[in-house]
């Protein structure tokens, strides 16, 4: 009986980041997803793209902010799958893609 708990407790560890959208991302591939599907309004440098800014008539905030980094992961994600503002979803992104962006756009953090 014990066992059983400590075999359940064991997986829900391991199985809950990758089930609620907590980490697990890989930051270098995240790079790469970035670049072609969030550098042109985001800039290459996660600092929010000026002219795009411009054209949206909207301040895009640098991946450093406070404001970015406390969203949760799960909030990245539903950004990311459903837009906001004036952002729309981005389309053709798998979870996996999600979940690499998320851990680049966490590296900003200390910037």
């Amino acid at each position: 009986m014990i066992r059983t708990g400590i075999v359940c407790a064991l997986l829900f560890v391991l199985i809950a980041p990758v089930a609620f959208g907590g980490g697990g991302g890989n930051a270098a591939a995240g790079k790469d997803v970035f670049g072609k599907k969030c550098a042109v309004c985001h800039g290459k440098d996660g600092m929010g793209s000026d002219p795009m800014s411009k054209v949206l008539g909207v301040k895009i905030p640098p991946f450093s902010s406070p404001d970015v980094q406390k969203l949760t992961d799960a909030e990245m994600t539903k950004v990311i799958k459903e837009g906001k503002g004036k952002m729309k979803p981005v389309a053709d992104v798998s979870a996996t893609d999600i979940a690499n962006v998320i851990a680049y756009t966490r590296t900003f953090a200390s910037k």
